[in-house]
């Protein structure tokens, strides 16, 4: 069996002979514990043996994202601007192991919403993917293994309105003005669905 077959196999519940497995590597600070234990990875590669299993997720995400401005450092602390815009506070070390602290969102009012989807929330796949898309979506089909196209943090509802807004303000929103957040998630399907339709105009996902 190839990897294709092998998870279509695994997932309509069909004999194989053996399970995909996918390694996603280990929490930073796993990592660091596994060192003072003996791990040396010049010598032992974590993901040995996994299955190949590339998900394709940023297609999704603001395009072009924020610059990643720094605004304060310590010895102990960075403040700066991520990618989705949003203004944070994060441990100098480590900064994956715990969630920040977050100061800042990108989106206050709708008139904040309307501007930053028509600058970083446009389907072009061009932009997005590169300017020879369909043929990068037909490598990746040719090859053996499953091609899976998924949301990460910008292709489902709540979650690229919590990066908007925050989630405090966003379940606030939810009572306060619900006519505004069905409009940001109504732009969201539209984003979706012209994507993914530009997508599955080429190719077939797994």
């Amino acid at each position: 069996m190839n990897n294709i077959e092998r998870f279509y196999a695994c997932m309509n519940y069909q004999s194989v002979d053996r399970h995909p497995f996918w390694c996603f590597g280990a929490w930073p600070e796993t990592l660091d514990r596994w060192k003072t234990e003996g791990y040396d990875p010049a010598n032992h590669d974590l993901g040995a043996g996994s299955d190949p299993a590339p998900m394709y997720g940023s297609w999704f995400e603001p395009n072009p994202p924020f610059a990643q401005t720094v605004i304060e450092e310590t010895d102990d602390y960075i403040t700066h601007t991520n990618y989705h815009g949003v203004l944070v506070k994060e441990f100098r070390t480590n900064a994956a192991s715990s969630m920040p602290q977050f100061i800042r969102f990108p989106v206050e009012t709708p008139e904040q919403f309307r501007r930053f989807w028509k600058e970083r929330m446009q389907p072009d796949l061009s932009a997005r993917i590169g300017p020879n898309w369909q043929q990068a979506l037909k490598d990746i089909r040719s090859r053996d293994y499953p091609f899976i196209v998924w949301g990460a943090n910008w292709g489902g509802f709540f979650g690229p309105l919590r990066w908007l807004l925050g989630v405090e303000n966003l379940c606030m929103m939810f009572y306060d003005d619900p006519g505004f957040v069905e409009e940001m998630m109504d732009a969201d399907a539209d984003l979706i669905i012209a994507i993914m339709g530009q997508i599955l105009d080429v190719v077939d996902v797994d």
